[in-house]
């Protein structure tokens, strides 16, 4: 329920997708629940917002939300577990909280409203277009088969 990190807080939140939690989520003045967005409104979303919330405690493989979000410039606050912790290089683009811990995670969303560091977007672009876009996967694809079309 990483949704109480912002309780009573001046920041705002929006919560988009659809989840058992709802409920929760529409109780608190600062949350604003979206629902269920088509990829081209999340992107959209995502190019105004300030950072993105990615509060999993799961192991996940490759969270393709993650790129998205560094394709648009802008910064993620990922708990520190798998591959989120992989990708998003802490205090580069962006910060990590310990995993369930929405103490944590509220004192990360302060810090990163404290720091206004400028340089988290930049960087975010940045790394998208160094190691994430089509064009790099595909030669990143060939490269894998070239390997094996040796052995």
């Amino acid at each position: 329920m990483f949704f109480i990190a912002f309780e009573n807080t001046k920041y705002n939140l929006y919560v988009v997708g659809e989840g058992p939690l709802k409920n929760e989520v529409l109780k608190n003045k600062n949350i604003k629940y979206l629902g269920f967005k088509s990829k081209k409104e999340i992107i959209n979303l995502l190019k105004k917002s300030i950072s993105l919330i990615f509060p999993s405690e799961w192991y996940e493989g490759f969270p393709m939300v993650l790129v998205e979000t560094l394709s648009t410039g802008t910064p993620i606050i990922t708990s520190d577990i798998g591959s989120q912790a992989e990708i998003v290089k802490d205090n580069y683009l962006g910060l990590h909280f310990i995993a369930g811990d929405f103490i944590d995670l509220r004192s990360k969303i302060t810090e990163f409203f404290e720091k206004k560091d400028k340089t988290f977007y930049q960087n975010a672009r940045d790394e998208y277009l160094e190691k994430y876009t089509p064009e790099k996967n595909y030669k990143k694809l060939i490269d894998i088969y070239k390997i094996f079309q040796k052995i």
